[in-house]
């Protein structure tokens, strides 16, 4: 299960398998009148909020490759974004939503590109490789994810000036997310048998300690709760099953 919130915290979209297929759904914030918002009949996945909380992109197989679609927050249609014959997926937007951004394989190696939110020609974003892109809250620059899964990336909007910007053992594409206040991600280390759920304040340019997990199988996906007092985080039970847990952060 893939969990993102809304911009307002009211409301969750995920993926679900309990149709037979990964589908998109809705739900409010305590869990309750769950809505399917997709009926592609295929794997979908990595859902995300548009800035203003109107419309869901994700990623999803109706034509064998991975491709980027988004649908309405009442559901419908699904619109389809890419065409490309490669494989595309982890779509992130824009902070004023005209652009969504996406990972390409291409020849065992992963790029970022973009796209309008309304769909067109693609522009490539990465110059070296790229994962998972998220940009800044002000939209001045971007933070970007590896397949190395070792460090937390800058660049420029248009993938200048890359440099490392913290290192993050193990957290991957799926393992980190961005607020106004910083970004939350996981990360492992050599000293304990600990999942260390940690902060990087913008302000500060520090990184906090907000809260220690157990090792479970293939943690993923930090999501903080709209007041901030706590931490959703999603993990796989095993091939078919994923879960979501509800950390406190340390007071």
């Amino acid at each position: 299960t893939f969990l993102n919130i809304s911009p307002d915290g009211k409301t969750f979209t995920f993926n679900s398998n309990r149709t037979g297929y990964f589908e998109i759904w809705r739900c409010d914030s305590s869990g309750n009148n769950q809505q399917q918002l997709t009926y592609l009949k295929t794997h979908s996945g990595s859902p995300q909020w548009s800035p203003d909380g109107n419309k869901i992109a994700f990623d999803t197989r109706p034509y064998g490759n991975s491709d980027i679609f988004v649908v309405s927050r009442d559901g419908g249609a699904p619109m389809r974004i890419t065409y490309d014959s490669r494989d595309e997926s982890i779509p992130t937007w824009s902070c004023d939503g005209a652009w969504i951004y996406y990972a390409v394989m291409d020849q065992q190696e992963s790029q970022v590109w973009k796209v309008s939110s309304n769909g067109g020609t693609p522009v490539r974003v990465t110059h070296t490789s790229g994962m998972q892109v998220l940009e800044s809250p002000d939209g001045r620059v971007l933070y970007l994810s590896k397949q190395d899964a070792a460090y937390v990336w800058q660049c420029d909007r248009d993938g200048n000036n890359e440099k490392k910007l913290f290192q993050a053992i193990g957290c991957g594409w799926r393992e980190w997310t961005i607020k106004n206040e910083g970004i939350y991600f996981l990360c492992r280390t050599t000293e304990d048998n600990y999942v260390h759920a940690r902060l990087y304040n913008f302000q500060t340019g520090r990184i906090e300690e907000l809260a220690l997990l157990p090792i479970l199988p293939d943690l993923f996906n930090p999501m903080p709760s709209f007041d901030r007092k706590w931490l959703y985080v999603s993990y796989k039970k095993d091939l078919t099953q994923s879960e979501i847990i509800l950390v406190e952060y340390f007071q």
